[in-house]
């Protein structure tokens, strides 16, 4: 007896797979309603401080995007279009300067214009060739807050067990 006797077997699996892969897959270009989910400031690998903020596409149903901005970079026009870039994301939330700390835009929500680029080809696990795509952010447009409830974001928890 076979451990699979009934079961389709699907010659489409990997079509179906990658359509249902919700949270997995680069949006199309286009208008996306995006919640910031998660902003922070960190180091980059060549040592220089930097924020970075994470948006939850239309709803989670594709990829997050993180968009890095070089605040601190010691060259001058990478940090000139890196505040420009960062200024125009605060001012789309209704900001009318930097926040106190960039944890303040979590929660926040706005829209995106979004294009898809192809970033390269890799070989999966079955010796085929595919084209890897991710998004880049073209615009921001302040959010109807009629239309887009802010959603909580949830808090990041422990990975320690609970002891009560």
């Amino acid at each position: 007896m076979n451990d699979f006797d009934g079961m389709d077997f699907f010659e489409d699996g990997d079509q179906i797979m990658s359509e249902s892969a919700a949270g997995t897959l680069t949006a199309p270009s286009g208008d996306y309603e995006a919640v910031i989910v998660e902003a922070e400031n960190t180091t980059s690998k060549a040592g220089n401080k930097m924020s970075v903020v994470t948006f939850q596409i239309d709803g989670g149903n594709y990829r997050d995007h993180r968009e890095y901005f070089n605040l601190w970079h010691p060259i001058d026009d990478v940090q000139s279009i890196a505040r420009r870039n960062f200024s125009i994301l605060c001012k789309k939330l209704g900001l009318k300067a930097y926040p106190n700390n960039v944890e303040d835009l979590k929660g926040s929500v706005l829209k995106v214009t979004l294009e898809k680029y192809k970033d390269g080809t890799y070989v999966d696990q079955n010796d085929k060739e595919r084209t890897s795509y991710k998004n880049k952010i073209l615009g921001y447009e302040m959010a109807d807050k009629e239309e887009i409830p802010i959603p909580k974001v949830p808090e990041k928890t422990s990975s320690k067990p609970s002891l009560s």
